[in-house]
């Protein structure tokens, strides 16, 4: 005889009421769960915002740990109470205890039928089947009594709600105590690697290239929230330790607090920090100003004056040159230019091209009084330290002065006499050419009637002569009565 083990069977009724239990207590474990991660984060976050305001942190690879270590935390507690009470599948025998539990009256009817309906004993462990059935029965009538709001109770939420309430609250008294603080300090912990502060501050000049062996003053403007006191800290190549100093207040209404470097012969990085504000890492670096290496000075007055040229290594502060001399000079710097210019009378500035030697050359020719200064700008927008100044002056050639010394006056001779004259030239630069003209005075345009070179003899030439000749008066075919007219004209050497 062969006896067939007939499995109990859970009623429909009782199997998705059971199922409705456990999707709601899936659904308050999550909830639960995420209100307990985040008040967690939430009080970590308020940690590591504390240990930022005591210790105010400025390494940025610090605040960005404990940024981490506090989303770490977060997730960690989201999985532990959130995430993994949803991955693990209760069994519905588990639900039919916590139904039984919550509902006595069912009299653990629906958590016997769950164990019996998985049970693999044998018919003789089980139990009669009648009796079974019964008991199943009376449990599916029973089933309006269960209601899954009432068995997957809220209370764990609520506690977690509470929880988080009291840490939000806690968050949110800090806000009102100091809002600008709290305001900072959440910011720096969202953006560790932003330079968010309280105080900010401003480093002037920032970053620069400053000439060697010049002072320098080193400066900081506060914003927002001002301190009493800041410091500034120096990282130099040839020193292995960062200097510190701390800067005094500036009389200056335009910065907060200065430093003043009587010469600076270094280049060096720094940065000024304040309260919980500090700048970035600042270069200065130090580079020497464009100097005037050599000059080559030329004055060459005109061919004619038979002047020497003025030939200077260097530049004269004063010269003086003949009209319509040329002016040429060159200049050579010490270093590559952005730019050579030269200030002309002060004002106008003419930029120079560099020749193929490297030298910059100017010329000009001196029609006018004339002063120069050369202006050299390095690659780094540096000028040459107080540019030397030569001034010209431009002189006119003057026309050569004639005087007749005898006669001195009108005179009465014969028609056919013949005069002696004398005179008197002198010139700057000398006479190379003398002439007697002799006109009719009596005519309206005083008509030239002749002109007669006069020779200078061992005198040409020379800056002052006095000089002896003679006017026959024969050719000119006079009448008693008759009057002549002679001047003596003399050439310079222009």
């Amino acid at each position: 005889m062969t006896t067939v083990n007939r499995p109990v069977q859970v009623p429909a009724s009782i199997r998705n009421k059971l199922r409705d239990v456990r999707r709601r207590e899936r659904r308050l474990e999550l909830l639960s769960g995420l209100l307990a991660a985040l008040a967690v984060f939430l009080v970590v976050m308020m940690l590591a915002m504390s240990v930022d305001w005591l210790l105010t942190l400025f390494d940025p690879a610090i605040r960005s740990t404990l940024t981490t270590v506090t989303l770490v935390v977060g997730m960690a507690t989201l999985f532990l109470w959130a995430a993994k009470p949803l991955l693990a599948v209760r069994r519905l025998s588990d639900v039919a205890q916590t139904v039984d539990q919550a509902v006595p009256n069912l009299e653990e009817r629906w958590s016997t039928l769950t164990e019996l309906s998985t049970s693999s004993d044998p018919p003789e462990m089980i139990g009669s089947l009648e009796m079974i059935e019964k008991v199943s029965q009376e449990a599916a009538e029973m089933e309006s009594l269960v209601e899954p709001a009432q068995v997957a109770a809220t209370a764990t939420v609520k506690r977690s709600f509470l929880v988080l309430g009291g840490t939000c609250a806690l968050l949110l008294l800090a806000f009102l105590f100091d809002w600008q603080r709290t305001s900072v300090l959440f910011a720096r912990f969202w953006s560790p690697s932003a330079p968010i502060s309280l105080t900010r501050v401003i480093a002037i000049p920032g970053d620069k290239v400053v000439p060697q062996d010049e002072p320098l003053v080193i400066a900081a403007t506060l914003e927002q929230r001002k301190r009493e006191t800041a410091t500034l800290f120096i990282q130099s190549a040839n020193k292995p330790d960062v200097e510190t100093f701390s800067l005094q207040h500036s009389e200056s209404s335009e910065v907060d607090f200065e430093h003043k470097f009587t010469a600076i012969t270094n280049s060096f990085e720094y940065r000024i920090r304040s309260g919980d504000g500090q700048t970035p890492w600042h270069s200065i670096t130090v580079v020497k100003r464009p100097e005037i290496t050599a000059i080559d000075f030329r004055i060459t007055p005109p061919h004619y004056s038979n002047l020497p040229a003025l030939h200077l290594q260097g530049l004269p502060r004063k010269a003086r040159a003949l009209e319509g001399s040329t002016l040429a000079v060159e200049f050579h710097s010490s270093i590559p230019l952005m730019r050579m210019e030269l200030r002309i009378d002060g004002k106008r500035l003419q930029t120079l091209e560099a020749g193929p030697k490297g030298g910059y050359r100017f010329q000009t020719e001196l029609t006018k009084p004339l002063s120069i200064s050369p202006v050299l700008t390095s690659e780094h927008d540096l000028t040459n330290n107080r540019p030397p100044l030569c001034r010209i002056a431009v002189y006119r050639d003057q026309a050569p002065a004639v005087k007749v010394i005898t006669p001195n006056d009108e005179i009465a001779v014969r028609p056919d006499d013949t005069i002696t004259l004398e005179f008197l030239a002198k010139d700057d630069f000398g006479i190379t050419k003398a002439e007697l003209v002799v006109f009719d005075p009596h005519s309206n345009d005083e008509q030239v009637l002749k002109v007669i070179d006069i020779p200078l003899g061992d005198q040409q030439d020379a800056q002052e002569l006095r000089v002896k000749t003679e006017l026959d008066l024969k050719p000119f075919n006079l009448k008693h009565g008759s009057q002549l007219a002679y001047a003596v004209r003399v050439f310079d050497t222009k």
